[in-house]
């Protein structure tokens, strides 16, 4: 994983998309000292979550080369995190195959929060997991901590914020059923229950009161007088108009629209195993289990997040947009593997699920065509579906012919890579096919990097050679934009 992240770095000379990375970097620019507010007014408004990791980065490497290379670096640790935690929840090679999923792979080339995220969410099911097995409350705390600060990382993990909060209420409403709780024990008993749950609560309240004030602080230092449509484009104020189109007809139908292309991203991106997870999850919320019901949920808010968010017709990637559900893919590929490997599943079964998805896939392909003709999109951005952008041809590319390209290839990578996961389950094998399936996903991750970030490199150096010349010529302020 270092090996090929590190293979970049050396050709790594600022930000791939400019929009998102500067923003993220304005805040550490900020509590540095500097202003840079005239560059990132003329931008949306991005949370400052990621800017806490940003800071010493910034403050201790003083040449800005050197200081993206070096959050390049902190991507990698954070990814080594992510092994290791999924290592304890499961066994090295599931962990492989979830942790080297090719996007992770793709953006740990870059400065975007994706890598923050998909930690985050990852340490908040460790967390989870080990509260439900041990009823420690400070896994509780260190949960409530960790689901907060994905929240100032991106305000569109509020989703895992409420399902995580929904879950622990759940799971402690049915553990201390209040009244036989009370009729049982004695009022000390009582009370240590219901101190440690309202003293949580008033803490995420006052968080939530803390985060938003320092938010409209930094908004102001960072963002400065830039116009509110442009600034609240990525905050929730930008958000409450596409929640009212949802109530026409064609809103409606673009909201079924956007759901099905999200849904359809999670089984082509991963190979139908996504959906497997799914439908493990759902069979162990049958058995009364949290853990899954956790991940049930989030998945759920993310898609229907994502959705919303890109609701309106606009560019052709927007249709199937990915990347802000894809913090959940770790944790259903794990499931989806161990789904797949159960022995209880028949061949039979295992392939009728298969050929449903297939069914499915082919609905909702049809679904995202139908937009492409209606509104004729033909702009595209492959970073934000890199689960199936590495398809894209720019020479030779017409939307819907790609899409169902796309539905063709993902159609026959789902039977081979389900089946042969169903089949090594009941030989030895298992190990071998799951790192074929890692090293595919290495290909994807490599390729994706070569036909997205290395075109932007070049850009980039000679940016850089204008540095050195604005540097010549101020050096005291080489670190104003």
């Amino acid at each position: 994983m270092s090996c090929i992240v590190c293979h970049g770095i050396s050709k790594s000379y600022g930000f791939y998309f400019p929009a998102d990375e500067f923003c993220y970097w304005s805040y550490a620019a900020g509590l540095a000292g500097y202003d840079w507010s005239d560059i990132a007014s003329l931008g949306s408004y991005y949370s400052y979550g990621y800017s806490l990791i940003l800071l010493p980065v910034f403050l201790i490497f003083k040449d800005g080369v050197i200081a993206y290379r070096a959050a390049m670096v902190v991507n990698i640790a954070l990814l080594a995190v992510c092994f290791f935690i999924r290592q304890k929840m499961g066994r090295t090679f599931y962990a492989a195959a979830a942790v080297f999923y090719p996007t992770w792979l793709f953006y740990a080339g870059t400065t975007f929060a994706e890598i923050l995220l998909v930690t985050l969410y990852l340490t908040t099911c460790m967390l989870l997991l080990k509260y439900l097995q041990t009823d420690n409350k400070r896994y509780m705390a260190l949960m409530l901590a960790a689901m907060f600060y994905m929240y100032l990382v991106h305000l569109r993990a509020i989703g895992v914020l409420v399902s995580g909060t929904a879950v622990l209420l759940l799971y402690n409403i049915r553990k201390y059923s209040i009244r036989k709780y009370i009729m049982r024990n004695g009022g000390r008993k009582v009370r240590s229950v219901l101190v440690p749950a309202a003293a949580a609560a008033v803490i995420m309240a006052v968080g939530l009161l803390m985060g938003l004030f320092i938010k409209n602080y930094w908004t102001g230092m960072v963002y400065g007088d830039t116009a509110d449509t442009l600034k609240n484009a990525n905050d929730y104020a930008g958000q409450f108009e596409k929640i009212a189109y949802i109530f026409s007809i064609e809103g409606l139908k673009n909201l079924i629209i956007s759901v099905s292309g999200k849904i359809l991203y999670l089984g082509l991106a991963s190979y139908g195993i996504a959906y497997f997870g799914i439908i493990y999850a759902v069979r162990r919320v049958r058995e009364k289990k949290y853990f899954p019901l956790f991940v049930l949920l989030t998945t759920a808010a993310a898609l229907m997040i994502c959705a919303i968010y890109t609701i309106r017709p606009g560019r052709v990637d927007t249709l199937t947009y990915g990347r802000y559900h894809e913090y959940v893919m770790p944790v259903l590929l794990m499931m989806g593997i161990k789904e797949l490997g159960s022995k209880a599943v028949s061949a039979k079964r295992t392939m009728c699920r298969i050929a449903v998805m297939l069914e499915l896939e082919a609905v909702m392909t049809w679904l995202v065509t139908v937009s492409l003709n209606e509104n004729g999109q033909t702009s595209f951005f492959g970073n934000t579906i890199c689960g199936i952008s590495w398809l894209y041809n720019p020479q030779d590319f017409e939307p819907v012919s790609y899409y169902w390209k796309v539905y063709l290839t993902g159609a026959v990578l789902t039977v081979a890579v389900c089946m042969g996961i169903w089949w090594t389950g009941r030989r030895r094998g298992r190990e071998i096919l799951l790192m074929l399936l890692v090293t595919m996903q290495i290909v994807i991750g490599i390729r994706l990097s070569s036909m997205y970030i290395d075109d932007s490199r070049l850009g980039c150096f000679r940016d850089t050679l204008l540095r050195e010349v604005i540097y010549e010529l101020n050096p005291e302020g080489s670190r104003e934009v």
